[in-house]
């Protein structure tokens, strides 16, 4: 996961990877995770690698984080980081930087 975080959020690519079933890598993965599924997994280490660069790069730009993390177009990522976290990324960095 950490070596291709970059490439693919799809828990397919990640069990293609290991050569499991997707089905498989989910039970293996609730299992040494107390039920995180895949999906929520690969989510919460994208952000926090989102949450990580924004703190540590306050003079790149949101558009440099999203390709720094593989997205696309910053929109994904923006709509992406919104949908995880509750909050714009920019509302983040500036949370931050307010509370410095």
């Amino acid at each position: 996961m950490v070596k291709h975080y970059r490439e693919s959020r799809e828990v397919q690519f990640y069990a293609d990877i290991l050569n499991f079933t997707p089905k498989y890598l989910s039970k293996a993965v609730r299992t040494a995770t107390n039920g995180i599924t895949p999906g929520e997994w690969i989510e919460q280490y994208i952000t926090t690698q989102a949450k990580r660069l924004i703190d540590a790069r306050a003079t790149q730009t949101l558009q440099e984080t999203a390709y720094m993390l593989g997205f696309s177009e910053p929109t994904s990522f923006y709509r992406y980081f919104k949908r995880v976290t509750g909050m714009t990324a920019k509302q983040y960095r500036d949370r931050k930087n307010n509370s410095e």
